[in-house]
């Protein structure tokens, strides 16, 4: 039965890509920005998806089903989410036995969910935020937490995640205001958000991070915006773990205008490369730092 959902889903994305394609090409953009000034999600529709989902309380119900949006997250297949299952059952199979925690990441939004063997009904999202999770927890110990900073947050779905078995002092979060806003309104129907700092640029930090994650967002600004986030944010994190599509190769041309791997290497703390498990780009790879 999961399958045949898959199967009439794809078939539903496929003429949505298709419509997304036409209208780009109208406009004039490409798949990914080759520009200085915007990220990849700006040659999506996914800054207005947002604004509307924020505007209005119909949309903020069903967000995660709202194809614009769904470009940038929530795209997880079931195929990914069965192979992150098993890297999951791999690194610490006990994870799962608090599953029903995780949960809690699923009850707003009404994201697409499938029934999993010994876990239930889930969004293959969620499975990957919890497979980040795991792989934080192998790099940086089970007791890894403290001052925790991500680059580019969705809508808080990681930070609901690792809340839940982490032991968190602060949690800053740099997004676009508008991601921001959908991001607090999101986790105020889960949590408290009292350890949430929304940030920008212009914030005076007097802290230095425990921890700097980012799962794709980085590799996905332009160059001028990724030396910023180096400058002050990474370069201020004791510790740092981040997804990459860009910068080591460019098979699916997202490196064009981004920062290439050598000059991470001269920018960064020094770092360990780290393959994508499971791969779910061919551009894809893992940088980190701190841990040894």
């Amino acid at each position: 039965m999961n399958f045949v959902r898959q199967y009439y889903r794809s078939l539903l994305d496929f003429c949505l890509r298709l419509r997304n394609y036409v209208r780009r090409r109208i406009f004039h953009v490409g798949a990914f920005t080759k520009n200085s000034e915007d990220s990849d999600s700006s040659s999506t529709f996914y800054g207005r998806a947002v604004e509307g989902i924020i505007s209005s309380n119909r949309k903020f119900r069903r967000f995660r089903r709202i194809y614009d949006y769904r470009e940038i997250l929530e795209h997880v297949s079931l195929k990914q989410a069965h192979k992150y299952i098993e890297r999951v059952n791999q690194l610490d199979s006990s994870v799962l036995k608090f599953y029903k925690n995780f949960m809690n990441n699923d009850f707003v939004g009404m994201p697409y969910r499938y029934s999993f063997p010994n876990i239930g009904f889930s969004s293959p999202t969620t499975i990957r935020y919890i497979a980040v999770l795991v792989e934080l927890r192998k790099i940086f110990g089970e007791n890894f937490g403290g001052h925790i900073v991500e680059i580019g947050v969705g809508y808080g779905g990681q930070y609901l995640v690792m809340e839940e078995k982490q032991t968190i002092q602060s949690y800053s979060m740099y997004d676009l205001s508008s991601v921001q806003n959908l991001t607090e309104k999101y986790l105020k129907q889960k949590t408290t958000i009292d350890k949430i700092v929304m940030r920008n640029f212009q914030d005076n930090i007097h802290i230095d991070f425990d921890l700097a994650i980012s799962n794709y967002a980085f590799s996905e600004l332009p160059k001028s915006i990724q030396l910023e986030y180096v400058e002050k944010v990474l370069t201020k994190a004791k510790r740092g773990y981040m997804i990459m599509n860009s910068g080591r190769t460019n098979y699916t041309g997202r490196s064009t205008g981004k920062l290439s791997l050598d000059e991470l290497k001269v920018l960064l703390p020094p770092f360990e490369i780290m393959e994508e498990i499971p791969k779910s780009s061919p551009d894809n790879y893992v940088i980190a730092w701190g841990h040894n």
